[in-house]
């Protein structure tokens, strides 16, 4: 029993350290991956600073209605 304990206790102070050491998966990512998505931020980036909004344009008449809204007899 003591040992058992003893190898439980060692096994997870290692996972522990090894854990606290290791950096994250989601952190290594190839050079490439890296520089392709700081592409895309950059172009999107590029993208909403030059687009404009459309001009508001008013709704068109329905011409079964007059100009109030009221159908036409």
């Amino acid at each position: 029993m003591n040992t058992t304990l003893w190898v439980v206790v060692a096994c997870a102070s290692a996972c522990t350290a090894l854990s606290a050491l290791v950096p994250p998966p989601a952190s290594r990512m190839w050079r490439v991956d890296t520089l392709e998505l700081r592409r895309r931020r950059r172009s999107i980036e590029v993208l909403t600073a030059n687009v404009r909004p459309a001009a508001h344009k008013p709704p068109r008449p329905n011409p079964a209605e007059d100009g109030q809204g009221r159908a036409r007899p």
